[in-house]
């Protein structure tokens, strides 16, 4: 204070607004450094969450759709169907594949390129537990696809297994088997990928809460910067002026 009254009035109010431009500019960095986390946590849900659970979603229903398929076409090559409709199932199925393994490598991409990044710590357990269920997913995905690949084989030589089935009694419980654990683990993933996108969307409710409450703290303080330096004018630049004001009005 002793410093600031020894100053000449123009260095005096030089200060101030020095002062109060230090003060604005550290405001605004501030918000522009709580906007960047809040831009980092939407950028988590738009580019992984989001296409996840896109992919595994449709990654499950294809794979449903798949088995329904496999099964109408076994009951139609038993029953006698038209080859043109058998052609169909064949076209069909090779289609759903095909959408099933891209959906499969679309998640995988995601994946590596989220380990990769700077998450919140629960968040990366959440991500390798997702990943986890993916590796297995695949697997059973190529084990099932085995199964489909030797039914189609036999329907394609226009031949049956013993009984008129298109897979031996043990292949049928193996089909069966693969298919249950393969649907169990695409509800692994579906949980995992839930807990993602509830994970990323708090995320992003903490830092927009946290940076509500500092930008409300960073204004408090303005203020009371601004009452300080108020103050500062007051008994620094104004008293003396009025001072010297009414001397010059007593002469």
């Amino acid at each position: 204070m002793q410093f600031i009254k020894n100053l000449p009035i123009g260095k005096k109010i030089f200060s101030v607004v020095i002062i109060l431009g230090i003060t604005q500019v550290i405001i605004s960095a501030f918000a522009i450094f709580k906007m960047n986390n809040i831009s980092e946590e939407f950028s988590v849900i738009h580019e992984m969450s989001l296409p996840l659970e896109k992919n595994v979603s449709e990654a499950s229903q294809l794979q449903l759709k798949k088995a329904a398929e496999l099964q109408q076409l076994m009951i139609d090559a038993k029953s006698g169907a038209r080859r043109n409709i058998i052609k169909e199932h064949f076209t069909s199925i090779e289609n759903i594949t095909a959408q099933t393994n891209q959906a499969m490598q679309n998640i995988v991409t995601i994946l590596n390129k989220s380990k990769g990044e700077v998450l919140d710590a629960d968040l990366h357990v959440d991500v390798l537990s997702l990943d986890e269920n993916t590796a297995k997913v695949v697997e059973q995905q190529a084990n099932y696809q085995k199964y489909v690949d030797s039914a189609i084989q036999v329907i394609k030589r226009g031949g049956s297994m013993s009984g008129g089935g298109y897979l031996s009694k043990d292949e049928q419980v193996q089909l069966q088997d693969i298919e249950a654990k393969l649907f169990e683990s695409l509800q692994a993933m579906q949980a995992s990928i839930d807990n993602i996108t509830n994970r990323s969307v708090k995320n992003v409710q903490n830092v927009q809460r946290s940076s509500l409450f500092s930008l409300i703290a960073m204004a408090v303080a303005s203020l009371i910067i601004g009452i300080f330096i108020s103050k500062i004018i007051i008994s620094n630049i104004v008293t003396p002026i009025k001072g010297v004001m009414a001397v010059l009005s007593s002469m």
